[in-house]
């Protein structure tokens, strides 16, 4: 997992890092995964250790500015999304998802009983809902923590590529 510090530099993903961390081997002569744009020319690590990328944000001061909606509904489209890390003033939720102006999000404070996967015919009730929760995405808290999965290099290579776009 790479935690991304805002202390050092705010919202930042140091790529070179990510691959040092990740990339094992090359199969490029100078064995050296340093460059994303080195796969079109045939370099790609051996092995890819999978990751999750974790970046923290404040997207305002007191509430969150209304000129980032549009970045966090287009980060939760991407593929290597995990969902958004936030919720409101003094309210923990995670975000999976949006539907016009809301979040659609689920709350860590709700607690269901274990259900044995393992067990036959084991009651599917406890993994829907009649109704999604939302909550309209000018009341989020402006700090929150985006979440990506990359699992593969090529996961990650299609990562920075989709992002750049929607930077916050």
């Amino acid at each position: 997992m790479v935690l991304v510090s805002p202390l050092s530099a705010p919202s930042l993903v140091y790529i070179q890092d990510i691959l040092d961390l990740c990339a094992v081997g090359s199969a490029h002569p100078s064995n050296s995964a340093s460059s994303l744009s080195d796969s079109s020319k045939g370099a790609y690590p051996l092995t890819w250790k999978s990751t999750i990328i974790l970046v923290p944000v404040r997207l305002g001061t007191e509430k969150l500015n209304s000129i980032y909606g549009p970045c966090l509904t287009a980060v939760l489209t991407l593929d290597q999304c995990i969902g958004i890390i936030g919720g409101r003033p003094k309210h923990s939720l995670y975000f999976v998802g949006f539907q016009d102006d809301k979040l659609i999000h689920l709350d860590p404070h709700y607690c269901q009983e274990v259900v044995d996967v393992w067990e036959a015919g084991f009651p599917l009730q406890s993994f829907h809902c009649r109704s999604p929760r939302k909550m309209n995405l000018s009341r989020m808290d402006p700090s929150c923590c985006l979440g990506f999965y990359c699992k593969t290099y090529e996961d990650f290579n299609k990562f920075v590529k989709n992002v750049k776009p929607v930077s916050l």
